[in-house]
């Protein structure tokens, strides 16, 4: 298994795998999937395609099977990055690629100094990884967060 920076020349795969992940666990996710499949380019397809500074995407391969994904959204300074869309085929959860794809993200992010992210408050298992990973609930995030928790780290230099 390996996990990695995606290339522009999978920029397909991705729109795959990410309108799988819509529609196989909707309620993880912001977006719906009936409104992505309608797009002609996915946020991060086109990011990908454009190989654009504004983010990045990792992959996970199981030899030649892409089985996850997770995206970083960089703030215009480059010292804050949102990690947005993990997502890991049903197989293959519960072998810590959760945890790989967080410190990938954050080896690719030179100059990020604070990662934040959004996971529903009852994904325990994500909730307790992202602590045991330094992640801690940011106070704003009791107001008006739903059923989200929004946690933030500093990434130690």
């Amino acid at each position: 298994m390996i996990i990695r920076k995606i290339k522009k020349s999978e920029a397909q795969a991705y729109r795959r795998i990410r309108l799988e992940a819509l529609r196989e666990y909707p309620q993880s996710f912001g977006s719906s999937y009936e409104e992505q499949a309608e797009l002609e380019k996915l946020y991060f397809e086109r990011l990908i395609e454009e190989e654009s500074p504004a983010g990045a995407m990792a992959v996970a391969y199981d030899e030649e099977e892409l089985i996850g994904i997770c995206g970083i959204l960089y703030s215009e300074d480059k010292k804050e990055g949102e990690i947005v869309q993990l997502y890991v085929r049903r197989g293959y959860q519960g072998r810590s690629l959760g945890r790989k794809f967080i410190e990938e993200i954050m080896r690719v992010s030179p100059g990020v100094e604070r990662f934040t992210l959004g996971v529903k408050r009852d994904n325990l298992s994500a909730v307790k990884v992202y602590r045991e990973m330094g992640f801690e609930e940011m106070n704003e995030s009791r107001k008006e967060a739903g059923d989200t928790v929004y946690m933030a780290c500093r990434k130690e230099m």
